[in-house]
């Protein structure tokens, strides 16, 4: 319980409503998570705050992860509410409003690659090359 009251710092408790279309539509309730409302915008703040955490318990200052948006901009929030620097790989498709709501306040961005994938490779091999921490934007047991 007490790594969630740390996360509970970061994140916020969204609010579980019902959306009386969709129930009238499938016959049934249908309840809606908003996680629309977290400060970065969407769900991804929640395990990534916790993948954060552990970066930071086991002593790293910065971060470096690869996202085309709401990872990245979960990243960002994450590491100025704790303190951290931290670089988003981008692929070179990704918006231009996209970059620059992630740069500024300690987060730098570099655009790689045409496609994720690609851009994922490079913040891989950034982090064992410069020993930052690698934020997967999915896929790992903590997330």
């Amino acid at each position: 319980m007490e790594d969630y009251q740390i996360s509970k710092n970061i994140f916020i408790e969204t609010p579980l409503i019902e959306s009386e279309p969709l129930s009238k539509l499938v016959k049934r309730p249908v309840f809606l998570k908003l996680e629309n409302l977290q400060p970065s915008g969407s769900f991804k703040l929640r395990g990534l705050s916790r993948l954060c955490q552990e970066a930071v318990e086991k002593g790293y200052k910065k971060l470096i992860s690869s996202s085309g948006g709401n990872a990245g901009l979960a990243v960002k929030y994450i590491a100025n509410k704790l303190n951290l620097s931290a670089t988003i790989i981008v692929p070179e498709v990704t918006s231009q409003n996209i970059v620059d709501a992630l740069a500024g306040d300690g987060i730098d961005v570099i655009r790689h690659g045409s496609v994720w994938n690609i851009a994922d490779e490079k913040a891989q091999e950034l982090a064992k090359t410069l020993g930052i921490f690698y934020v997967t934007p999915f896929d790992h047991p903590t997330i």
